[in-house]
């Protein structure tokens, strides 16, 4: 009897730690098809808890005012994931009207947002229309990646015509493409203030126009770029 109990022992210790590993794990993932659906989603996931994945499936998403993913601690440092279905059939299109998506996971602005990590994949941006970030609008991300996306023909008044990064840790940007974007006032393309790591790499950055680079990065550390395509900008 007492080998049987001390293996009955070992098996809830077992099992245990086995419950525990798959709460510390837990994930949630939405399967969206409508902007509406996809709005709820991000709702939800900004403040569940959990590492998050919404897809997006086929077809041309009309935004008529931003998306928005806002907390002031990455979610407890959790982890973002918008995955298209590829950047020629997800489209995400501000109309000329609205910008199309913000991400803010430092909202409390004390630098705190807990090692979140999101990132954007298969997906397009266009027509987006903001101040700073026509597209695309990012605070505080510890790291952030955008990869197999397009954005095109966004525009912004101030800086960043397809996208604005502020204090994001790492930011990796590869195989994308950045087309016929605009910003009179800044960064044709992209602008980045105080992003501490920068990886940029087998991507395309033509026709973009601004008042300055098609891509600009101010006050970081490192940036690296490989690879890349830049043309008419």
């Amino acid at each position: 009897m007492k080998p049987f109990k001390f293996k009955a022992c070992l098996m809830l210790l077992f099992g245990a730690a086995f419950f525990g590993w798959l709460r510390s794990g837990l994930a949630a993932v939405f399967n969206v098809s409508t902007v509406n659906e996809l709005r709820q989603a991000l709702s939800e996931a900004q403040a569940n808890g959990e590492d998050d994945t919404i897809y997006l499936a086929p077809g041309t998403y009309l935004v008529t005012e931003p998306l928005t993913y806002e907390n002031p601690d990455g979610d407890g440092g959790h982890h973002l994931e918008i995955i298209g279905a590829g950047a020629n059939s997800t489209i995400l299109d501000g109309d000329e009207v609205s910008q199309i998506l913000i991400i803010d996971t430092d909202t409390d602005r004390n630098g705190g947002d807990n090692g979140s990590r999101v990132l954007l994949q298969g997906l397009a941006f266009l027509r987006g229309q903001s101040a700073r970030g026509g597209a695309l609008w990012v605070y505080g991300a510890d790291v952030f990646s955008i990869s197999e996306c397009i954005f095109q023909d966004n525009q912004a008044n101030v800086l960043g015509g397809a996208i604005y990064f502020k204090r994001v840790g790492s930011l990796t940007v590869s195989s994308s493409s950045f087309l016929d974007n605009v910003s009179p006032g800044g960064a044709g393309a992209v602008y980045g203030l105080e992003v501490s790591e920068i990886f940029f790499s087998d991507s395309a950055v033509a026709g973009n126009q601004g008042y300055v680079a098609a891509v600009d990065f101010v006050q970081g550390e490192t940036a690296e770029f490989t690879e890349n395509y830049f043309t008419g900008n």
